[in-house]
């Protein structure tokens, strides 16, 4: 009997220490919506702030510094979507959602795996090696 309770709590200490890391690998994904970040080639601190729908309000000085950071706050959330997709197209959506979105990419026809990636064909070959400088000649 206590073998099977010294089992037992180890078990549930690594699926605790494994649902931890996965949710820290998860919310690298999500974008900085507090503190603040040195962004390089700024004139001026530029103030960004998001307001109740997570929609960002831009302050800044002059129009360089309000086009970096409004391209710095697009990217931020542009990657959570891109890596969001990525995840659909592999069929690994439980990954950032959980058990509940195991069935989710055979329902929806998505790619099943990268295995089944089509091949480069031929001709698509033949273009890429005559292409000036490039190094992926096969």
């Amino acid at each position: 009997m206590k073998r099977l309770l010294t089992i037992s709590v180890f078990l549930f200490l690594i699926a605790l220490i494994l649902a931890g890391g996965t949710a820290l690998l998860i919310r690298r994904s999500f974008p900085q919506t507090s503190g603040e970040v040195n962004l390089p080639g700024l004139n001026a601190p530029v103030e960004v702030l998001r307001d109740a729908s997570g929609i960002p309000h831009i302050y800044a000085q002059d129009e360089h510094d309000l086009f970096m950071a409004q391209g710095y706050v697009h990217a931020q959330d542009r990657f959570w979507q891109m890596d969001f997709w990525r995840h659909i197209g592999a069929g690994r959506l439980a990954e950032m959602f959980g058990e509940s979105q195991i069935e989710t990419p055979r329902r929806g026809g998505v790619a099943k795996g990268r295995r089944r990636v089509a091949p480069v064909t031929p001709g698509l070959r033949r273009r890429r090696e005559r292409v000036p400088g490039n190094s992926q000649r096969e």
